[in-house]
């Protein structure tokens, strides 16, 4: 992996990395993969704005190419970013090329300054697999009564086009940190 940044007040970052594509787990194939990052932050730190790509063979006339990017703006106690990413699979000669696609659109927020805040999600995904595109919202409050403990209510609600089964989920998370 190669990292580092174009200018001196790190606004402008990138990194380039070759890896097996499979984590810290043992290789699997002899193919490798090829990751590229470039990155901007804002001298404030309040717009940041990032371009991801890599490229895997994995045989033979067969290849995943990722590309995607992300752009967050923060404002006084609230933040709201969009993430979008396609990826190309070229499957070989006898099965169907697929570009599966996603975009997220997310915010948080300040409601009481150290007590309470609040956060919302939506990804939308279609596998271009002639299968449903999948919504995916999730939305809740962070209560902190205390600086090391939240408790977060919130709710997921999954939807698919196509008349397929939603699914809503209520749930309660507690955190203590022990820090």
């Amino acid at each position: 992996m190669l990292r580092g940044a174009f200018d001196r007040e790190k606004k402008f970052n990138y990194y380039l990395m070759i890896g097996n594509g499979k984590g810290a787990r043992l290789e699997s194939n002899k193919f490798k993969r090829f990751y590229g990052n470039l990155m901007f932050n804002s001298p404030d730190k309040k717009i940041t704005f990032n371009i991801y790509g890599d490229y895997e063979p994995s045989g033979p006339s067969q290849n995943k190419t990722t590309i995607q990017s992300f752009l967050g703006v923060r404002f006084s106690g609230f933040g709201i970013g969009v993430e979008a990413f396609e990826q190309m699979q070229k499957n070989g000669a006898n099965i169907a090329n697929t570009v599966p696609w996603g975009v997220s659109v997310f915010t948080r927020g300040i409601l009481k300054k150290d007590k309470l805040s609040f956060f919302l999600r939506y990804d939308l995904y279609d596998s271009d697999e002639g299968k449903a595109k999948q919504h995916f919202v999730s939305t809740g409050l962070d209560y902190t009564p205390d600086k090391r403990v939240h408790i977060t209510p919130n709710l997921w609600l999954n939807a698919y086009s196509k008349g397929k089964v939603s699914e809503v989920v209520p749930r309660i998370t507690f955190m203590f940190d022990t820090r």
